[in-house]
């Protein structure tokens, strides 16, 4: 659902859970909506 930079855990963490997923007999009735880390940019100096 959205990515948050972080330095403190690897690229594709899930960080945080906004709304669980659900699963009934192998189907998927509604995906779980997650936040996921991602790579802290940093700072470009010119």
């Amino acid at each position: 659902m959205f990515e948050i930079p972080s330095e403190d855990h690897e690229p594709g963490i899930i960080i945080q859970v906004i709304e669980h997923g659900y699963v009934l007999e192998n189907r998927l009735l509604r995906a779980a909506k997650v936040g996921v880390s991602s790579k802290k940019d940093e700072e470009k100096t010119n």
